[in-house]
């Protein structure tokens, strides 16, 4: 796994969507954390309701303007393809691939590789040789992010980390009022 990965202390996810509904350009939330290099290390960009040729589009350009490397979420095809520093593909859409797909990402030059899991079976279950870390939740529950699964809470998470091989982010519903019970984990 990428050291810059591992040294990281918050893993900051740049959200399309999240942001038109807010009001807010990804690109004045970019330059804010442009002025954190050493706070802000890396980014996931993620863009849920964008077709792929204008995902290719904005990840180019953010690319451009950012400080810092950019994980992609879920479009494998443009992480391969632009030799993304990282990607964030979830465990459904991972199993969805065909074997050639899949074999594709993990022959890729891709330096940081993570999926999503939602209990402590799926922490038990992950392919090590394939995943660098995985985002685990949600923990809480979140408006930010539509989910079929239910809030894992302070105690599985807990329990997740101890049996996990691999770095585990925690995701949902994660603010202000309960982030330093997540930080004592």
């Amino acid at each position: 796994m990428n050291s810059l990965f591992q040294t990281a202390k918050i893993y900051p996810i740049l959200d399309l969507d999240f942001c038109e509904k807010h009001n807010e350009s990804i690109f004045s939330i970019l330059e804010l954390w442009n002025q954190y290099p050493n706070q802000i290390l890396f980014f996931q960009f993620r863009a849920k309701s964008i077709s792929s040729e204008e995902y290719k589009r904005l990840y180019l350009e953010l690319k451009k303007k950012a400080s810092m490397p950019i994980l992609i979420n879920d479009e494998f095809e443009i992480a391969v393809s632009e030799s993304a520093f990282g990607l964030h593909l979830g465990k459904e859409d991972f199993a969805n691939l065909d074997p050639k797909q899949r074999k594709e990402i993990q022959n890729s030059k891709i330096l940081v590789k993570g999926t999503s899991s939602h209990s402590i079976q799926d922490i038990k279950d992950l392919d090590i040789s394939i995943w660098d870390y995985t985002g685990l939740g949600p923990i809480f529950k979140t408006n930010s992010k539509k989910s079929i699964y239910p809030s894992l809470g302070i105690s599985i998470l807990g329990e997740c980390l101890k049996v996990s091989k691999i770095p585990i982010v925690p995701i949902g519903g994660i603010d202000a009022d309960n982030f330093e019970s997540v930080q004592a984990c």
